[in-house]
């Protein structure tokens, strides 16, 4: 019978990577009632909030208006849906209509129309566009983003996150040459990823997103080798597949972020290829169905690595002393749900930025170190998570002086 200690907190999700986009303006537009009266107020302040908003987006964006195309665009409007190119339901702005502003905003740079209600409508934009916001509104309607990257010579930001995007994608034009950043997360796109969305996508691309979709398909048949500058890939929350991870993953060596978890991947962790990704700084194959040892050339090469997430997978071997304690850089490692065995080691104690240990729910047995939570030791350990193991022993004296702990 397992001898089944606990040492937690509740587990907090890994640390993302902070986008930073150039900005313009907000528009916010989202409220929660709780009155008629505070409805109504409510109601009024997003009103003028929208105004404001647009206000903004005129003074920042529109260089000329010879035909007086937005003269109706007042600060003294209670609200602006009766604007030129402005449509409302329900009292609130959903769709913006640009088309007739195309000679007025050729010299047109940043919109950032995000965090809003925007449904639809008809976009317009010209040849010096170099970043496009629309993530958090409601568009459904694909052709926005097929018009946004057949237009966008220049284009380096493209966000349409988070809304309702469906369907397959199609391949990355050509004319993308300048496009650095491209997030289409959280979307109900559905299908395979086109090989050519990937293999066609321009050498300056750093920052790609397609996580929390529904895309299917197999995921070794993806083609990175125009992808040398990519730091940031994302394909997390899909129902990917896969023999193996694509050889041309390889030439993607300035990646810091890989993130696959939640997908229907069943392989073993290729050590070659953890052997060209040295710069890795977040790895995730957490919630996949990857199995055998997890290789040695993890701790040999990825010497950058500060989180690591292997959660729930059918990972075996004892790999705390043969790879994690050569990780000296790492914050954050999650391992339950696995069947890894060995020893909690005192090697452990190298890595003095560990901040989150968790080891639950594995084949792990001995006793726990007494210096892995020594005063005398520099560790930065806060949780640490030994659930469902058969470890034996005496809980270490500092232990309890974590953020929570529970013996069973």
């Amino acid at each position: 019978m397992k001898k089944l200690w606990r040492i937690s907190s509740q587990r907090q999700p890994p640390k993302a990577m902070i986008r930073i986009f150039g900005y313009v303006l907000l528009l916010p537009l989202l409220f929660m009632p709780s009155s008629s009266q505070a409805r109504e107020l409510s109601s009024q302040q997003s009103s003028n909030n929208e105004v404001v908003g647009l206000l903004a987006f005129k003074k920042s964006s529109v260089q000329s208006d010879p035909k007086n195309l937005l003269a109706n665009w007042s600060p003294n409007s209670a609200t602006p849906c009766s604007w030129l190119g402005v449509s409302c339901s329900l009292g609130h702005v959903t769709t913006l209509n640009l088309t007739s502003w195309s000679q007025s905003c050729i010299h047109l740079s940043y919109v950032n129309l995000s965090h809003n209600s925007i449904s639809g409508g008809t976009l317009r934009f010209g040849p010096s566009l170099l970043q496009l916001d629309l993530s958090r509104n409601t568009i459904s309607d694909s052709t926005w983003l097929t018009y946004s990257l057949s237009t966008c010579q220049n284009l380096n930001l493209l966000n349409f996150s988070d809304n309702k995007l469906t369907g397959k994608l199609g391949s990355t034009p050509s004319s993308c040459k300048s496009l650095s950043i491209l997030d289409l997360s959280y979307n109900p796109f559905s299908g395979e990823i086109p090989p050519t969305f990937v293999a066609d996508s321009p050498p300056s691309l750093k920052y790609l997103d397609l996580s929390h979709n529904n895309f299917s398909g197999s995921f070794s048949s993806l083609d990175f080798g125009n992808c040398s500058n990519l730091t940031w890939l994302s394909l997390s929350q899909n129902r990917l597949s896969g023999n193996g991870f694509p050889f041309s993953l390889r030439n993607c060596v300035l990646l810091q972020t890989l993130n696959l978890s939640r997908n229907e991947l069943k392989f073993k962790i290729p050590g070659s290829l953890l052997g060209s990704l040295t710069n890795l700084r977040q790895l995730s194959l957490a919630h996949n169905l990857f199995y055998g040892d997890i290789p040695p050339e993890l701790g040999q090469a990825c010497q950058t690595l500060q989180e690591l997430d292997l959660s729930a997978n059918k990972l075996t071997g004892d790999f705390l002393s043969t790879v994690v304690s050569k990780l000296q850089s790492l914050k954050y490692l999650y391992v339950p749900f696995n069947n890894i065995t060995g020893t909690v080691p005192l090697s452990l104690t190298k890595c003095t930025q560990l901040e989150v240990l968790d080891l639950s729910s594995n084949a792990f047995t001995g006793d726990v170190p007494s210096k892995l939570c020594s005063s005398s030791n520099p560790t930065a350990l806060q949780k640490l998570l030994l659930a469902d193991n058969y470890l034996s022993g005496k809980v270490p004296t500092r232990a309890w002086k974590l953020q929570e702990l529970e013996e069973h």
